[in-house]
């Protein structure tokens, strides 16, 4: 029996263990609790203990309000998570643009100012809105990980992890120059000889299809499948027409179909400009149309050599595989030694300073060989020698004006495949010129008339012609 005043016992009922014992009558078992109370009698410190306990299980219940509020949070989370809601935290861009990426853009890259985008076989350009809107899109479907209710975001924090993707998107532009393996395998082969086509990718030294991945770093993909049993004859009409060979036409189209070959690589190592010159219908035309349904439309440039030489003219250069340029004339008021330098500068593999409008400038070098295309014999500026060097004219000696088919693109459209087993024919052919010792490329081997050409027009070449 408890006496009045208590004994030593008693102050024991003041040790933790023992107020939490009590804490848990109280919650749990009141009638206990109301016997062990009426025990105490006139225990002294009764008050002192009787305040510790009703703290004890005050904290108790909401330790469990906690736990149970902890249950049902990562109830919620598990139900986001399954349902493929993003759980995000606030404060933390580097994982809400990781988590982005890998739930919505597992291949987007981001190389010099721009997103890329891995799509039907290759990376292309992606707007900087485009992938904002999408992360706002994502943040907002997902769920806070701290409430487990809806994600509010904002404009500022949109920002924040925008600039956290471009830094986990990054490669460095010198160290992934396009055509290149990402996270290349001693079994890839050589990325220069590799072209992504609708239905894989094709090794052009060894004629093997893969499979498409987004491994494959490239900026160009054709818009046809490759067979390998494809033909052209349509194609192969057409160039005899222009170049018979009963007339010595057999090395133009020669020459013709090892262009085309090396066009469809991203070689560059060549340093040639190439050059159809030609009356007015006389095929030009044609070619440079095939050329760009060869290469697909979106990996060609058209630009005039007047607009090349404005301040953004080089724009539009940037991951193309080949410029055409239609319908060369030099006028008064053109910069011809911009012009030179230009041509000089891309067909050399050199750096060059590419601006663009409302964005800084980029310097880099351009995978562009350029084609010019004119009716008659242009004369630019070439103290040094190194435009009659460079230059590769193929000339087309007559013309068709009145006797055109008007359909033959539309024909020469289905023969896509087999001019792409035509073009790789004559890639084989130069690639089979190369030194077996070094390893170097003898390059192209002017057609008599191109080689007549560039003698008849080597003396003016090195003068500084100036267009009437």
């Amino acid at each position: 029996m408890v006496t009045p005043g208590g004994g030593p016992h008693l102050f024991a009922l003041l040790e933790p263990k023992h107020i939490k014992t009590a804490a848990g009558l109280m919650l749990h078992d009141p009638a206990r609790f109301s016997k062990l109370r009426a025990k105490l009698g006139g225990f002294t410190e009764k008050g002192e203990w009787l305040k510790q306990v009703k703290a004890v299980a005050r904290n108790s219940v909401q330790d469990r309000g906690r736990e149970i509020a902890d249950e049902k949070r990562g109830e919620a989370l598990d139900a986001a998570r399954e349902a493929g809601k993003p759980v995000l935290d606030k404060g933390r861009p580097v994982e809400a643009a990781e988590a982005f990426r890998a739930a919505e853009r597992p291949n987007l890259l981001h190389l010099g100012e721009h997103f890329l985008d891995y799509f039907d076989g290759a990376y292309v350009p992606v707007e900087d809105r485009e992938i904002t809107a999408a992360l706002q899109a994502f943040m907002r479907s997902g769920v806070d990980s701290e409430t487990a209710e809806p994600y509010v975001v904002g404009p500022r924090e949109v920002e924040g992890v925008t600039e956290a993707l471009r830094n986990d998107a990054f490669v460095h532009a010198d160290r992934h120059d396009p055509p290149c393996w990402l996270r290349p395998d001693d079994l890839d082969p050589d990325p220069r000889m590799v072209i992504s086509v609708t239905n894989g990718l094709l090794d052009i030294q060894s004629g093997q299809l893969m499979r498409h991945t987004p491994r494959f770093f490239t900026r160009n993909a054709l818009g046809y499948a490759y067979d390998p049993a494809a033909t052209a004859p349509i194609w192969e009409a057409f160039l005899e027409s222009i170049w018979p060979d009963d007339e010595g036409g057999a090395e133009n189209k020669a020459a013709l179909q090892e262009v085309f070959g090396y066009l469809l690589t991203n070689e560059t190592g060549f340093q040639k400009v190439f050059m159809l010159i030609g009356a007015p219908n006389a095929g030009k035309g044609v070619i440079a149309r095939v050329i760009e349904m060869l290469l697909g439309s979106g990996n060609v440039a058209t630009q005039s050599v007047v607009k090349l030489g404005k301040d953004f003219g080089l724009k539009i250069l940037l991951g193309k595989q080949a410029l055409i340029v239609p319908d060369l004339r030099l006028g008064k008021g053109i910069d011809l030694a911009r012009i030179v330098e230009m041509l000089l500068s891309i067909s050399g593999e050199d750096r060059v300073a590419v601006g663009r409008k409302f964005e800084d400038d980029v310097n880099l070098r351009l995978h562009t060989r350029i084609v010019l295309v004119a009716n008659m014999e242009i004369i630019l500026p070439d103290h040094t020698g190194a435009m009659r060097r460079r230059l590769v004219p193929l000339v087309l000696p007559k013309s068709f004006e009145g006797k055109e088919d008007i359909h033959l693109t539309e024909k020469l459209a289905s023969e896509m495949p087999g001019i792409l087993n035509w073009a790789l024919e004559g890639l084989r052919r130069l690639d089979a010129r190369r030194d077996p010792v070094t390893g170097l490329q003898k390059g192209f081997v002017l057609t008599t008339a191109g080689a007549k050409m560039v003698q008849s027009i080597a003396p003016r070449l090195a003068g500084a012609y100036v267009p009437p």
